[in-house]
């Protein structure tokens, strides 16, 4: 049953480019040419691959895809998030609603500033009983985690991102304002750490599938 799964695709920047509509053409037109690219990469292959689950032509796919937006899923087709690093695209798609987030597992970054300005005590807790390279891990985890998370919410990254807590299993995250709790997963796979924020209804851990291109 749709309703009850999942569906996640990893894939490269290596892949070549899918078709998109006139009108993301035309979107194109007005970025910069990294930006351009990077849309019609990311817009191209989520056609594709909502084309496999529904049996429709790419260019069919009723996705509503403004630059600097969440890309939009209409007609009832259910909903869907994407995200990017520097080499790599991660789509997720269900019929409730879903946050993703991709980031290099090698990526170097300010971490103990980002888990000072933005973590709960009791999540700094954990991570003071950690070497160096393992604190970095994870506090990367805990962040695609709190951005998927954001995504999930229709959020913002300030103030939001102070406000979503991530239980210490990763399973499941808390936003204090809001006084709600969704399902969470990280998955660090090759090159990169996945993170993923999901409606929990009917939808379990196994029901989850993970594709690369």
């Amino acid at each position: 049953m749709k309703d009850k799964k999942l569906l996640l695709w990893v894939i490269p920047f290596v892949n070549q480019l899918k078709p998109i509509t006139d009108l993301e053409k035309k979107y194109a037109t007005n970025l910069s040419n990294k930006r351009a690219e990077e849309y019609a990469f990311s817009r191209g292959h989520m056609r594709d691959v909502l084309s496999k689950i529904f049996g429709m032509r790419p260019l069919d796919i009723p996705l509503e895809s403004l630059p600097g937006k969440p890309p939009i899923l209409k007609e009832g087709l259910g909903n869907i998030s994407m995200s990017h690093c520097k080499d790599a695209l991660l789509i997720g798609w269900s019929i409730r609603k879903i946050g993703v987030d991709i980031e290099r597992s090698d990526r170097q970054f300010n971490f103990r500033n980002i888990s000072e300005k933005y973590f709960f005590n009791d999540e700094k807790k954990e991570l003071k009983k950690l070497s160096e390279e393992k604190l970095r891990l994870s506090i990367l985890n805990l962040w695609v985690l709190k951005e998927a998370s954001i995504k999930w919410q229709e959020g913002s990254i300030i103030p939001d991102l102070s406000l979503w807590k991530i239980n210490k299993n990763y399973t499941s995250a808390y936003h204090q304002s809001l006084n709600l709790s969704i399902n969470t997963f990280c998955l660090k796979k090759n090159s990169w750490v996945l993170g993923v924020a999901y409606d929990s209804r009917g939808i379990n851990y196994k029901d989850i599938t993970l594709k690369f291109y």
